[in-house]
């Protein structure tokens, strides 16, 4: 026996529904997932762009030609997810000339790229000694007749703990709207077959004795009214059937009782040969 023969056509309309709702609200999860994601990278990038403008002008060498940044400024308000600036400065040959302290002395992206922040920001994420990965991108900048490749990164580890939380609240609405789906849709799939169940009840009580009886049509063009019809039609033509065979034969057990009776008293005058025959036409006749 196959699972859906053990489940009731309610059941199995219910389990269609709620699977092709379920697998639409994935698809809208998983696009409104990848969205999300794309968006605030998006926003990463750009606000590590407007902070390498910023930083620009904030970068110095001091009177030991060691080269410094002024954190005595406030331009904007940072976004809540990039919580730690990382930034390196390296000249062309790929000497470090400045490293913030959130780095803790790391490499934020190992030797320069050939052409690397020439023309484009480089955005790429890179994997620190630590594990945490970053979103950096790269910038040529010239100061004091030097070319130096500014790198700025954000941690990625606050976007993703915060997509990992999207995910948490995407998944229980999810979920509680399919158990929502699955008691309306036991719900409306009732309604839909209550007509089904009034027209099984009116059958079932249809007997040889109200033939005459039809079920209920409220609606010939639609499905369960044009299976009522094609019952009623099978239903008439079992009372003609019926009534053609109560014309032929009204009544008969007394037929039968009479035939016999006069076989029995019509054999005796027959000898035991012509008996046998006679028997036999007979039992032809009756059967």
């Amino acid at each position: 026996m196959t699972v859906d023969a053990r489940w009731s056509i309610r059941t199995r309309l219910t389990a269609w529904y709620v699977s092709v709702l379920a697998i639409l609200l994935l698809i809208f999860a998983i696009i409104v997932f990848i969205f999300q994601y794309v968006t605030l990278t998006r926003q990463i990038v750009h606000d590590e762009m407007l902070d390498a403008v910023t930083i620009e002008g904030l970068l110095y060498f001091d009177g030991h030609g060691q080269l410094k940044l002024r954190q005595d400024y406030y331009t904007r308000p940072r976004s809540h997810l990039l919580v730690d600036r990382l930034m390196e400065v390296l000249d062309l040959n790929g000497a470090v000339l400045y490293r913030s302290s959130a780095l803790d002395s790391q490499s934020l992206g190992g030797p320069l790229l050939p052409g690397e922040g020439d023309g484009s920001s480089n955005e790429r994420i890179v994997y620190l000694r630590d594990g945490s990965h970053v979103l950096t991108i790269s910038h040529i900048h010239g100061m004091n007749g030097r070319d130096v490749v500014i790198r700025i990164g954000y941690s990625l580890c606050p976007l993703r703990e915060r997509m990992w939380q999207f995910v948490w609240l995407l998944g229980i609405a999810l979920l509680t709207t399919i158990l929502l789906a699955s008691i309306t849709g036991q719900w409306i799939a009732g309604k839909a077959m209550s007509p089904i169940a009034l027209m099984a009840e009116r059958a079932e009580g249809i007997t040889a004795k109200n033939l005459h009886d039809r079920l209920v049509v409220t609606n010939q063009r639609d499905e369960l009214g044009a299976l009522a019809t094609v019952f009623n039609h099978l239903l008439e033509r079992l009372e003609q059937s019926f009534r053609q065979l109560q014309h032929f034969t009204p009544t008969p057990p007394m037929n039968c009782a009479r035939l016999l009776l006069r076989f029995g008293q019509w054999e005796k005058s027959l000898s035991p040969k012509c008996v046998l025959w006679s028997n036999i036409e007979m039992q032809s006749a009756v059967f």
